[in-house]
């Protein structure tokens, strides 16, 4: 439930950032192999999370995965790699992607959240007295507010509850859907949620979704830059293996590297299109997504979280 404690989550964090450091030594050292093999070990790291119901969880996994990137990118600009060891760096970044873990800390979150609403006053108290910081404050840690709370006419807490009901249903519903629909359907979801709220009085009527109601928008938001992040670090590898194939030239376009560099052209999460692939000068290119903003900034990256490409 909430109380739940992961305390293995930072921890897991940092055998990956160990790992990271670890890698770019042995790049630095001219250990190829050895380097490959610690950027593997954080994305199976990662993985181990695959099955663990937690919406926090899932995040770490993002974390984790993007923590292997980094040195990828620094292995191939200080490094030249082999078809066989391109080719295992491949593998692990393919099915890193866990798209059917989204979904999974929904469930969870939907059950605990039914959970609650039969819980004593006094108990829900207890559980939400850390979220703020007296018994006078506002919020669910006054007790007088959860004696409110639970005294409301049975109609009120039954709409409450069918209201997060919905609201969960639809995350479930677009956890299952492809990208980009995912990240466009979330974003309509979540404006729905909370203008549900604002006109229906969420201080009086809906108190506890407004507590526990996750950000969807934000959650898959992060999902699709994970997604875009990992597909980048996919398709870059491809495009090593056809330079490597190619006496040192690049294809003049993505579609060059499918199906035999890559199964398929991979599409950016943020818009259906193809990722962005731009030659820059001599034998530099990038490859980019969008982003969260949905404008192409040219393979910009953006000072900020919310504008800019993915750039790799």
């Amino acid at each position: 439930g909430f109380a739940a404690r992961l305390p293995h989550l930072a921890r897991m964090k940092l055998c990956c950032r160990l790992l990271h450091a670890r890698s770019l030594v042995e790049c630095e050292r001219g250990n190829i192999d050895q380097a490959i093999t610690n950027i593997l070990s954080i994305l199976q790291l990662a993985h181990t999370l695959d099955r663990e119901p937690y919406i926090i969880s899932t995040l770490v996994q993002f974390a984790m995965q993007k923590i292997a990137i980094g040195p990828v990118m620094h292995l191939l600009s200080r490094q030249s790699l082999t078809e066989q060891q391109l080719l295992k760096l491949s593998a692990g970044f393919k099915d890193a992607y866990n798209s059917e873990g989204v979904g999974r800390g929904f469930v969870l979150e939907l059950c605990t959240s039914m959970d609650i609403f039969k819980m004593r006053p006094r108990s829900l108290s207890y559980l939400f007295q850390p979220l703020v910081e007296s018994e006078d404050a506002d919020g669910l840690g006054d007790m007088k507010r959860c004696v409110q709370i639970f005294s409301r006419p049975i109609s009120e807490i039954t709409n409450e509850m069918k209201f997060m009901l919905e609201a969960y249903g639809s995350a479930l519903q677009a956890a299952n859907m492809p990208f980009p629909k995912q990240f466009q359907f979330s974003k309509t979801h979540w404006r729905t949620v909370s203008q549900s709220l604002d006109e229906k009085g969420s201080e009086v009527l809906y108190p506890l979704a407004a507590m526990l109601l996750p950000g969807f928008e934000k959650f898959f938001e992060r999902c699709a830059v994970a997604k875009a992040g990992l597909d980048c670090v996919y398709t870059v590898l491809a495009i090593e293996r056809y330079r490597l194939d190619n006496k040192g030239s690049l294809p003049a376009n993505l579609q060059a590297l499918s199906p035999h560099y890559l199964p398929s052209v991979t599409i950016d999460p943020f818009d259906g299109k193809r990722l962005r692939y731009r030659k820059i000068t001599g034998a530099k290119y990038m490859v980019y997504s969008i982003g969260k903003n949905q404008k192409d900034d040219k393979g910009q990256p953006g000072s900020r979280s919310d504008k800019g490409d993915i750039v790799l």
